[in-house]
């Protein structure tokens, strides 16, 4: 039985090592193919650019997940409210959340 977490373990870390090595090798084929689309054959990959595209990302993913675990609350009926102020509900509170994360 102490087998499967050891396993889950270092399977976990050796995908994600994986999936990196996959990004980076994705990112320097993209980086190659718009540098010969654009005039400005400069890094296209570093600079205000790749960080306000990464940021992007990372709020529109941050918003998702957090708006999904809203909806998980859903399945049952009547309209949940918040503990911390009763008369919000969760919902208005999540989409007031996941639009912040978004728009950080």
């Amino acid at each position: 039985a102490l087998w499967f977490p050891t396993f889950a373990l270092v399977f976990s870390v050796f995908f994600q090592e994986g999936f990196r090595v996959l990004f980076i090798m994705m990112v320097r084929v993209a980086n190659t193919a718009l540098s010969r689309i654009s005039r400005d054959t400069a890094d296209l990959f570093h600079g205000p650019r790749y960080s306000l595209i990464a940021g992007l990302g990372y709020g529109a993913m941050s918003a998702m997940f957090m708006y999904v675990n809203v909806l998980s609350e859903a399945s049952g009926p009547g309209t949940i409210y918040s503990d911390g102020k009763p008369s919000l509900p969760i919902f208005l509170t999540g989409a007031l959340l996941a639009s912040a994360m978004t728009g950080l």
